[in-house]
């Protein structure tokens, strides 16, 4: 990020009207801005979303993770810290992805077994979105056939006071045999636990669930996506590096960039991780995850920055 400030104080020296003139000064900022999303992979996502340009929203979906008929089912593997949106995230995928048109039924694995209310999070958003299968194997699972039959012996608040014992890997495995075996099955989504950056063991567990994806499908997971909480700054950027060492990430959701969330991070994570921003959260209706175009980006930044300028201005006039 140093050399792009550089390189902004070069060129307003160059152009002795810049302190003058804020325009000037904003377009050289867009430009230098722009140019930190040029690397490769984000500009292989950007010619996609091009490609769409006029078409439903929900027809930019799939073009970021292309199927690949061949080795079907796609498994697309998410990951990321507690508290990130991982959930809720998947949820919104489950739609937008239903919504496109272009993928016939999807299967999630319900691979967060340390979580007591996370596979029934996952079957809440299955069950509002169509052709979606959830496989939950975990003793919340159990439980909740053994309530359906005898209700009297089973308290429902038991099913989230469970001590689960079910492998992740286990889960996994099964999604995946589900998927094959159904030939109308085009995706796999893999919900991972939170894991604190500084748990080694939970880290590493992360590193078999991947190692099960691709003994139940060669060269599964396709993808590998990272959830970052856009209102943790520099601390996201901290995570994604500790994530890495362990899986490869092949791209970033940054959720929660509504409200007082501007979407620095997303600057910081082009500049030194080099992975492609797929989508951005902007609330919390499954309309608000995006994809993530960088010149819509830049100008929402700097349109903000205007905003506040003008604001900060008339407050001083009025003073």
């Amino acid at each position: 990020m140093k050399t792009q400030v550089s390189e902004i104080e070069k060129q307003i020296e160059n152009n002795p009207t810049a302190e003058e003139n804020v325009k000037p000064m904003k377009n050289i900022l867009r430009e230098e801005m722009l140019k930190l999303f040029q690397y490769p992979m984000q500009q292989q996502i950007v010619k996609r979303l091009q490609q769409n340009q006029g078409t439903p929203e929900g027809g930019v979906s799939i073009p970021l993770i292309p199927l690949n008929p061949k080795s079907r089912p796609t498994v697309v593997q998410i990951c990321g810290v507690n508290g990130s949106g991982k959930t809720t995230t998947i949820g919104k995928l489950l739609h937008k992805y239903r919504e496109s048109g272009t993928v016939r039924n999807i299967v999630v694995a319900a691979a967060d077994t340390v979580r007591a209310a996370a596979p029934d999070q996952l079957r809440t958003w299955v069950e509002r979105t169509s052709g979606c299968t959830l496989v939950d194997l975990t003793e919340s699972e159990k439980l909740k056939k053994q309530h359906t039959t005898t209700p009297q012996q089973v308290k429902v608040k038991n099913i989230r006071q469970v001590s689960y014992k079910v492998p992740a890997e286990s889960v996994v495995y099964e999604a995946i045999q589900q998927a094959l075996r159904k030939e109308d099955v085009d995706l796999v989504f893999v919900d991972t636990a939170g894991r604190l950056q500084n748990q080694e063991a939970s880290m590493k567990e992360l590193s078999l669930i991947t190692e099960m994806c691709s003994k139940s499908r060669k060269g599964a997971p396709d993808h590998t996506w990272l959830i970052l909480d856009g209102t943790i700054g520099q601390n996201s950027i901290q995570q994604a590096k500790l994530f890495q060492k362990y899986v490869r990430i092949s791209g970033i959701i940054v959720t929660k960039l509504d409200g007082s969330a501007k979407g620095g991070v997303i600057l910081a994570i082009a500049n030194e991780l080099k992975i492609p921003v797929l989508y951005i959260g902007l609330g919390e209706s499954v309309s608000d995850l995006k994809p993530f175009y960088p010149e819509q980006f830049v100008d929402s930044i700097l349109s903000v920055a205007s905003a506040e300028e003008k604001q900060t201005k008339s407050e001083e006039d009025d003073e």
